[in-house]
């Protein structure tokens, strides 16, 4: 698979991605917001496509969602996700 191709499937999967975390964790486009310090309008406008975050937008929401699911492991006592 050429580069060109992969980077047409990640920008298309990637809003699936953000959205399905989002909720699997239980936030809400708000909460969201807080936590990682991007704009709940570009939360929204990533998970609809309508924008493509930069490398530091996305080490933004990666640190955000990372974070949150320390703080959910230690509320469950258990292992969630493996990271």
């Amino acid at each position: 698979m050429d580069v060109e191709t992969q980077e047409v499937i990640a920008r298309a999967e990637l809003p699936k991605l953000f959205r399905a975390i989002r909720i699997v964790l239980g936030l809400s486009q708000e909460k969201m917001s807080e936590l990682s310090g991007i704009s709940r309008v570009q939360i929204s406008y990533y998970e609809t496509a309508d924008s493509v975050p930069t490398m530091l937008t996305f080490n933004k929401w990666l640190q955000a969602i990372t974070k949150e699911i320390k703080e959910l492991r230690k509320k469950e006592g258990r292992k969630i996700v493996s990271l």
